[in-house]
């Protein structure tokens, strides 16, 4: 038994040993931070299944080009739709069943307000961001 201890710390010891070496959290200094922004969505769901205290849907907006989603439920397939301040619509869908992240670039688009919005028969959620 006090083999098996011993073992066991002079393991932990070796690994944090090797963690701290090789800075496993440091960002290499040829990447770049880019700024994340949560958008703020309102709006629900109502799909059968016991309800969680968590959004079914997070946006961020990185680097102000870059829109990140992530499905923390399967919610069907939904229409996904971004809409300008000109009037410009910007339309996909995705099937959460299957996909839990969607990646969704902007290069390109004029500065200013945009709203997108998730939807299908359950229900929807919608919130505003800004290039």
């Amino acid at each position: 038994m006090k083999l098996i201890f011993s073992l066991m710390v002079c393991i932990g010891c070796f690994n944090l040993s090797v963690l701290h070496q090789s800075h496993p959290f440091m960002i290499p200094e040829t990447e770049q931070v880019q700024e994340t922004s949560p958008i703020n969505l309102k709006g629900e769901f109502k799909k059968g299944g016991l309800r969680s205290g968590t959004d079914p849907i997070v946006v961020e907006l990185q680097g102000g080009s870059t829109l990140y989603t992530y499905f923390q439920k399967d919610l069907g397939t939904l229409a996904v739709t971004i809409v300008g301040e000109e009037g410009q619509v910007f339309y996909t869908t995705v099937n959460t069943t299957s996909q839990s992240v969607l990646i969704i670039p902007l290069t390109g688009l004029p500065a200013g307000s945009y709203t997108i919005t998730f939807s299908n028969e359950y229900g929807y959620m919608t919130g505003v961001f800004d290039l």
